[in-house]
């Protein structure tokens, strides 16, 4: 029986992009992926990557972006509709750079996750258009306008399930290997510790983070995954358009998988002599 290897991929906004170095160094050893589950920005790179666009076209398109294309994107402004952006811009820009256009026709099984704010239910995508799905798994909360779909208003997975592993089982994953790109507190604690003011950037990490931080736990605790956590957490989640710090949250994804990869090949194994 061939062994089903599924990647899991948190939310995190620009520190997502070290999703593409993970991506990368699995590649480069040869670690097949069958099935990939991804939540707000790991839905963004993981859909792309499943679809059949290559790591590089997608990390060439991402650190070449800058401030000015990431502008061009979000200047969708909308008013009274629960968000700043209207966020087509941004589903036509996934639409662009999507291999395949439906779900069902990824060359790599895909799910991603949203959260429904009329049923508080979290919304699993498995087939369908996948921009849409990928939009409403990406829409961030009061700056995304919700996606309208069927009887549900979606917006950001990550709300509810900040980490999609019990879908990558769902699908047929054997091994799940969870990449977690939220960060940590540590620099936002010292920083309060050494009396500097906070921004309201600083707010917003707490509470994206607190909010998650309990959730992703318990993912952890229901379903068997080898962790991947890289050293993004004094990333901005909003540090999109930097191309030096894109490149270091990419670097950082491919440091911290090289130093999983003996223990991802040896459960490959171990799963094949079952």
């Amino acid at each position: 029986m061939t062994t089903k290897i599924g990647l899991a991929l948190s939310g995190g906004g620009a520190r997502g992009l070290t999703h593409i170095g993970v991506i990368k160094v699995l590649e480069e050893n040869e670690i097949p992926i069958d099935i990939i589950t991804g939540t707000s920005a790991g839905a963004l790179f993981g859909g792309v990557y499943a679809s059949g666009t290559s790591i590089e076209k997608i990390e060439k398109v991402s650190v070449s972006s800058g401030y000015r294309k990431i502008l061009s994107l979000i200047f969708d402004p909308t008013r009274n509709t629960g968000g700043l952006v209207k966020g087509d811009k941004v589903a036509k820009f996934i639409s662009k750079n999507l291999s395949k256009k439906r779900i069902e026709n990824f060359p790599i099984k895909f799910g991603c996750v949203a959260t429904d704010m009329i049923s508080e239910k979290k919304i699993f995508f498995t087939k369908g258009d996948a921009s849409n799905a990928i939009r409403a798994s990406t829409s961030f909360p009061g700056f995304f306008r919700p996606l309208k779909y069927k009887e549900m208003y979606l917006i950001d997975g990550g709300i509810i399930d900040p980490i999609p592993i019990d879908i990558a089982k769902k699908l047929g994953a054997d091994i799940i290997i969870a990449v977690d790109a939220t960060g940590t507190l540590k620099e936002l604690k010292e920083k309060i510790r050494d009396g500097k003011n906070l921004s309201i950037a600083d707010s917003l990490k707490f509470s994206i983070y607190r909010m998650g931080k309990e959730l992703m736990e318990k993912s952890f605790k229901e379903v068997d995954a080898i962790k991947i956590k890289p050293n993004v957490g004094d990333i901005s989640v909003f540090n999109f358009g930097s191309s030096k710090v894109m490149k270091r949250a990419i670097k950082e994804g491919e440091k911290s998988a090289k130093k999983k990869i003996e223990e991802i090949k040896e459960a490959i194994k171990n799963c094949q002599k079952k």
